[in-house]
């Protein structure tokens, strides 16, 4: 015997040599085929647990490649399974299959070192395209394509490996209804929702295959599954096109169109497969011939559970698990440390069931531990996603979820009797937990908790802490209390206060506005009481209990904190209506020849916009209290009237407030403005860099950071009170085993652990603590609560001076156009209205927004509606002429095509003609096309031109789902060249939502 046939043998043939890898399934050796004197590998089965017939698993994984027979798909030899006399540790009958041994590594161990350039990128994985192009073509679906499959030869080219979960259109299908196979990080979001995986989930999957090759991470890399299964089936994530600049155009559009949400907008494998070989092709007659394979790596694959190990086999729509849990083979590892454990011993995970990766290291004393969360999106109906981000947002709870701090989850203490139990778990396994998700993997828990089935209590909160909320309700759900038996879920969704307010005043209809809450947690009691006023509540103004606080304060950046004198003093309102109203003291005091510009969100749907208004109020000279009388006061209405004159720009919230505050000034090197009103902790995110919207990813510090100070003559607490909704109104929605369920998640919220959560995040505590941390990294914040804090007004005296506020507040001179192409007559899926009939109905509720002193105007536009122009003024911008402007805007047709660019120019010369150098000077233009009109200006001359002065800001709104990638980049550049915003929704039915939004934002 020869020293290559030394090793565990496999019958007479084939000799062992190495394990290269392990996967969820199988071993995969390197060994020596006697009969044929060549190496190959043997792929042997390791996890015989599963019931759902992994060895016919393995006999698919043999015919499937046989049958394929490509270049570029590793090829299998032999398959059989291993006899008594075999000579390694397996049971007798295990399977296994000899392939094609490859020597270069996985295409992950290749990007786990220096990225490869993207002409190699793309030389290589063009080679997979054809191969799953090839399979395709004969009714073969992959449903597991990840850079761990993907194998390389010693001269570095790529071969798809491992057909053991594919699928053939004639299969009679080894997976159950409603399993997810594949891995997880790489699964489609049709399949995270129960649908049979088909040739355009392998392209999602290689679109974040090739996304990670390119930029070096993932799209979607929340650090709980539970959140990354709700990003993925949110579609959002950020574009290439933006991160990577220099990326080939064609190559950033390509991803995108992998990672539609829609399947039938994906590209097909085989034009991946041209697009990549064209795109390699490029770069060789530009003068950079790569090759077009990669530098085989040395020494075995790696393997990392959490991303090479299958998600497949887990339950998402069977019933919920009952009974005791099904016997299994024991499972071996370490103890597991906790409390002893009531009830029938755990052998196992029932039948069925798979559960991997590692679990998590014990916690030394004192120390937090537990996986760190961080809000996933709600799912349900698509969001407008602004700015970078690519796909669409399916919530069923409103606006777009901030993405807030990391939430440290620390193992529970006992303050309040909970049920407790403990899964004896091996090395290498963790179960998934979910919140609010698709998937029943929660019904194992409750199964051995001891409760069955779920009782949902949906939370409605603020955005602002919206993300702390998400991530302490996973870990209630993980360690769930029950009602009668029935095990308690809890499902946080997002609504601005304003916005939460309108809809629980109509009983929240869920057409309009997705699940109803059962508990509602704004920013302030203030909304509880305008509520409460609105549905004629006697109870509206009982004290809630406060899950958190944060006082309004007036942010700056330091050199203007310095020059009103901070740190020895803080500003009080009054001084800064003076520097607002009079520019030679601002001057004197700054030695800037800059005016003084104050920004704060929109009273009508923000908090901290609703308590300056309310807190400029109460500092105001001469004020008796007696808010009717007051308002009619010279004094009190000029000091309120400066106030808001001097205001740059209003905001929806602060956080997308606060974004595009950063985007300025970062492309100006300074702050464009010079003071803000904004809550105390949203000081503490900006400055730590921390995400200001959904779908955007942490940043580094700002170059300028805010100083918070409180100002002198007192300020307003945020309490983020935490209330049944049928304390307020009429909700019989919300029964007593809901109520019930609503205390139990409301203790939980106000245990100390719970707090530390809050307090981390930049939150004083229900008892107004900070973090010691977190005042020593602040920038001004002061240990002590607020020195002075107004009593807030009765919610009487606050909806007359909301009404106040239309008439006092900074005037707008706005032109809304219109899109009436002949697209605009399409039907809009869901509804019986056309496109053209949902956008007039938004632009009626839109009108709402202006007041007295505001002026508008409104136009039209397709192509040729007026000769060679492309638009006709329907309402001259003028004051506020309601019945005119829905009388204009009931009579539009559809027609024509769209001629996007000569239109925006001349709406942007006309407002700049009749601009009013006290008021906010804008045009909100809606689309649902690119340009095309041949005869306009081009992007670069319409972009050129919006940089004259004065500015006027640009509102883009595109709607629907034909604009391309290249009109929604100009749209974007529009806005931000014009310091406006730039708007989407993929679905026409949000987009009333979206321009109040807009509306909101002046």
């Amino acid at each position: 015997m020869t020293s290559r046939d030394a090793g565990p043998r496999l019958g007479d043939r084939y000799v062992l040599r190495e394990v290269l890898g392990r996967g969820a399934t199988g071993a995969v050796w390197a060994a020596h085929d006697i009969h044929l004197d060549r190496p190959v590998a043997v792929k042997v089965l390791i996890d015989a647990g599963d019931t759902l017939t992994t060895p016919e698993r393995f006999q698919r994984e043999a015919r499937t490649t046989a049958r394929l027979n490509h270049a570029n798909i590793v090829a299998v030899y032999d398959v059989g399974r291993i006899s008594e006399h075999d000579s390694i540790d397996a049971a007798p009958g295990t399977p296994f299959l000899v392939m094609e041994l490859l020597t270069g590594g996985s295409w992950k161990d290749a990007l786990s070192g220096p990225l490869p350039r993207p002409e190699k990128v793309a030389g290589a994985l063009a080679g997979v395209a054809r191969a799953l192009a090839a399979a395709h073509a004969v009714g073969v679906t992959h449903r597991d394509i990840k850079p761990a499959n993907v194998l390389l030869n010693a001269d570095g080219e790529a071969k798809l490996a491992d057909f053991g979960i594919a699928k053939s259109t004639e299969s009679t299908g080894l997976t159950r209804p409603g399993d997810i196979v594949g891995t997880l990080a790489y699964t489609a979001p049709e399949c995270l929702e129960g649908q049979a995986a088909g040739p355009a989930a392998d392209v999602w999957s290689f679109g974040v295959m090739l996304y990670e090759s390119l930029a070096g991470h993932r799209p979607f890399e929340q650090e709980t599954l539970g959140a990354l299964i709700t990003a993925i089936q949110s579609g959002r994530y950020r574009s290439l096109a933006y991160d990577l600049p220099s990326l080939p155009h064609a190559l950033s559009a390509t991803v995108d169109r992998c990672l539609d949400p829609d399947p039938p907008h994906r590209p097909t494998a085989a034009e991946l497969a041209r697009v990549l070989s064209d795109a390699v092709a490029t770069t060789t007659t530009t003068g950079s011939a790569p090759p077009t394979t990669i530098t085989p790596v040395s020494g075995p694959p790696s393997f990392d559970p959490t991303t090479d190990a299958p998600a497949a086999w887990m339950p998402i729509s069977s019933p919920p698990v009952s009974g005791p849990p099904s016997s299994g083979p024991p499972v071996s590892g370490p103890p597991v440390s906790g409390p002893p454990v009531s009830g029938p011993p755990v052998s196992g995970p029932p039948s069925g069931w798979r559960v991997a990766g590692p679990p998590p290291a014990p916690p030394t004393s004192g120390q937090r531990t537990g996986p760190t969360a961080r809000v996933p999106s709600a799912p349900g109906s698509p969001v407008p996603i602004p700015g970078p981000y690519s796909g669409t947002r399916r919530a069923t709870g409103g606006g777009v979820p901030p993405v807030n701090p990391p939430v440290p989850v620390a193992p529970h203490e006992e303050p309040r009797k909970r049920r407790r139990w403990v899964l004896p778990v091996a090395a290498g396994v963790v179960l998934v937990l979910l919140t609010g998700g698709a998937f029943a993997g929660r019904s194992l828990f409750h199964a051995v908790a001891g409760c069955s089935g779920e009782l949902p209590l949906v939370v409605a909160s603020s955005p602002e802490k919206a993300g702390v909320v998400t991530a302490l309700a996973e870990r209630y759900n993980a360690d769930p209390d029950d009602v009668d038996g029935t095990c308690v879920r809890v499902q946080i969704v997002i609504a601005k206060s304003g916005e939460a307010v309108e809809a629980l005043a109509k009983g929240w209809p869920t057409a309009d506005y997705g699940v109803r809450p059962d508990v509602w947690t704004p920013a302030s009691s203030v909304w509880v009481g305008l509520l409460g006023q609105k549905a004629g509540a006697i109870g509206a103004m009982a004290k809630a209990p406060s899950l958190a606080r944060s006082p309004l304060v007036i942010a700056a950046p330091e050199a203007t904190a310095k020059a009103m004198g901070w740190p020895a003093k803080s500003p009080s309102w009054q001084e800064i209506a003076r520097y607002a109203g009079n520019d030679a003291e601002w001057k004197r005091v700054s030695k800037s020849e800059t005016p003084f510009l104050f920004a704060r969100t929109n009273p009508l749907v923000s908090t901290s916009g609703l308590h300056a208004t309310l807190a400029a109020y109460l500092a105001a000279p001469g004020r008796t209290g007696d808010v009717e009388e007051d308002l009619q006061r010279s004094s009190v209405r000029l000091f309120l009237r400066t106030l808001e004159r001097s205001t740059d720009r209003y905001g929806d919230t602060t956080l997308t407030f606060l974004e595009t505050l950063r985007q300025q000034a970062e492309q100006s090197g300074t702050s464009s403005v010079s003071a803000l009103a904004v809550e105390e902790q949203t000081v503490w995110a900006y400055n730590q860099g921390e995400p200001m919207s959904a779908g955007s990813s942490h940043l580094p510090a700002p170059a300028e950071k805010l100083v918070a100070m409180q100002p002198s003559d007192g300020t307003l607490v945020s309490d983020h009170p935490y209330v049944t909704v049928d304390s307020v109104i009429d909700a019989p929605w919300v029964t007593p085993a809901k109520r019930a369920a609503a205390d139990d998640f409301q203790k939980f919220l106000l245990e100390d652990e719970q707090q530390a959560a809050f307090r981390a995040a930049g939150f004083r505590d229900s008892n107004d603590k900070l973090d010691p941390d977190v005042v020593a990294k602040s920038g001004g914040f002061i240990a002590e609560r607020p020195a002075t804090t107004f009593p807030s007004p009765q919610p009487a005296a606050v909806a007359a001076l909301l009404n106040a506020w239309r008439d006092l507040n900074r005037p707008a001179n706005v032109l809304i156009v219109l899109d009436t192409s002949g697209s605009m007559k399409e039907k809009v899926a869901g509804t019986k209205s056309t496109r053209l009939q949902l956008a007039t109905q938004a632009a009626e509720a839109s009108l709402d927004y202006f007041g007295t002193n505001d002026r508008v105007g409104l136009w039209e536009f397709s192509t040729k509606l007026d000769g060679p122009v492309d638009h006709r003024q329907l309402v001259p911008i003028s004051s506020k002429n309601e019945g005119a402007l829905k009388r204009a805007l009931q009579s539009l047709t559809p027609k024509n095509d769209t001629g996007l660019y000569d239109t925006a120019r001349d709406a942007v010369q006309l407002v700049r003609a009749q601009s009013d150098a006290d008021g906010i000077n804008a045009v909100v233009l809606l689309t649902d096309g690119d340009n095309q009109d041949p005869g306009s200006i081009s992007p670069q001359a319409l972009l050129a031109g919006l940089k004259a002065e004065p500015t006027v800001r640009v509102y883009p709104v595109a709607f629907g789902d034909e604009l391309t990638r290249d009109g929604k980049n100009v749209l974007n550049q529009v806005a931000k060249t014009t310091g406006g915003r730039y708007y989407e929704s993929n679905d026409p039915r949000r987009i009333e939502s979206v321009l109040g939004d807009v509306m909101s934002n002046f």
